[in-house]
């Protein structure tokens, strides 16, 4: 057999080998890899999960409910002190709401001759009915009602009272309506709304009463020539302080 036969031979029988070793590896070996690996994930689905045994509630004692209550008592303790209001002082006009319609109270200048412009009428808001003077004034007239009170020499008084405009709230409006006191000789004490309103709008005027006697409190429409309908209520003269002597 010469060389070029006996290389011959050998490279077919490598060929062949590599032939054999192919055919192993692709139909033995490599299933078999592929039938472990998917033996090996089945049995780590397969495995049950270890309980988790839940920890032991552990309820609070006495002394510790105790303990949380405190801070919450100590914070009732601590909230401030709503002040109580004061009672009001008693009024010296009578039936200044005008719950009994005009009683206490008189026809004044030219309201004697036109009574019929002058009347006590509800009014109501959003949480009670209020009795309220009305002086309607198309006229210009300087008409209203009033009454009489006592005062003292040397003390303070406080004269009060709402009052609203019906008509409009343009401010360049003039409204004149007024709530005064009179005792002469002492210069008259008196309160003005002079801009139209619609919104009741309540003003205070404390002073120093110089004269004893009987004074009046007047209620008027008609203040600086203005044509307008008033609605007045809670008129209200207060002694706030006593005689200074």
């Amino acid at each position: 057999m010469t060389v070029k036969t006996m290389l011959l031979v050998q490279t077919e029988v490598l060929v062949v080998v590599a032939i054999i070793a192919l055919f192993v590896w692709r139909y033995w070996y490599e299933p078999r890899q592929q039938t472990q690996q998917l033996m090996s994930a089945a049995t780590e689905v397969q495995t049950p999960a270890v309980p988790v045994t839940p920890a032991p509630i552990v309820q609070p004692q006495p002394q510790a409910a105790q303990a949380l209550s405190a801070p919450t008592r100590a914070s009732k303790a601590a909230q401030p002190v709503v002040p109580v209001a004061k009672p009001a002082l008693p009024s010296l006009v009578k039936n200044g709401g005008f719950a009994k319609g005009l009683e206490g109270w008189s026809y004044w200048k030219d309201g004697r001759a036109l009574t019929n412009q002058i009347k006590v009428v509800h009014y109501d808001d959003k949480f009670r009915t209020t009795y309220v003077l009305r002086i309607e004034n198309p006229g210009k007239k300087m008409l209203g009602v009033h009454q009489p009170v006592s005062l003292s020499s040397g003390a303070v008084y406080r004269l009060s009272a709402k009052v609203r405009s019906t008509a409009t709230s343009d401010s360049s409006v003039i409204f004149g309506g007024r709530v005064a006191l009179y005792l002469p000789p002492q210069p008259e004490q008196a309160i003005v709304w002079v801009t139209e309103n619609t919104n009741w709008w309540a003003r205070p005027l404390e002073f120093t009463n110089t004269v004893t006697g009987v004074g009046t409190v007047y209620v008027h429409m008609g203040y600086g020539n203005a044509a307008s309908t008033g609605e007045f209520t809670e008129i209200r003269l207060e002694k706030v302080a006593g005689d200074q002597q």
